[in-house]
């Protein structure tokens, strides 16, 4: 079977540029959300238009064959890897500060039918343990 690449340099999500509204503190926790959506233009009021039921449906579909996937090729688990970076100088290299991931949200009655790996990225000594959603 031949492999499939995937380009590094090329991720599946891009944002050309990122502003906080207000600083990052090192010793302090932040909580990452996210979702799919179609762009859909801004109404008189400058907000973004609501997405009309056929995207909706679109969506919920898209949803699905993530989940499916998860399901069937990630042990239930299917992330998605975010890389925050700096501006550097014109022209330069952009340095990444944090390298945040999103889980896919798995329904409550499926996930207690898979379990992961421990990769030692928790406490747990154990071999396997339930996903943390």
């Amino acid at each position: 079977m031949e492999k499939i690449k995937i380009g590094g340099s090329k991720p599946h999500f891009g944002n050309n540029q990122l502003r906080l509204g207000g600083g990052l503190k090192k010793d302090h926790d932040y909580q990452c959300a996210g979702w799919l959506q179609f762009r859909t233009g801004k109404g008189e009021d400058g907000r973004q238009l609501p997405q009309t039921n056929e995207q909706r449906a679109a969506i919920q579909e898209a949803y699905q064959t993530l989940l499916d996937l998860a399901l069937k090729h990630g042990n239930g688990q299917l992330q998605l890897g975010l890389s925050i970076k700096e501006k550097g100088e014109p022209g330069g290299v952009w340095p990444v500060l944090e390298r945040p991931l999103l889980f896919l949200d798995i329904p409550e009655d499926l996930r207690q039918n898979y379990s992961r790996p421990n990769f030692g990225d928790d406490d747990d000594s154990s071999e396997t343990d339930r996903p943390q959603f």
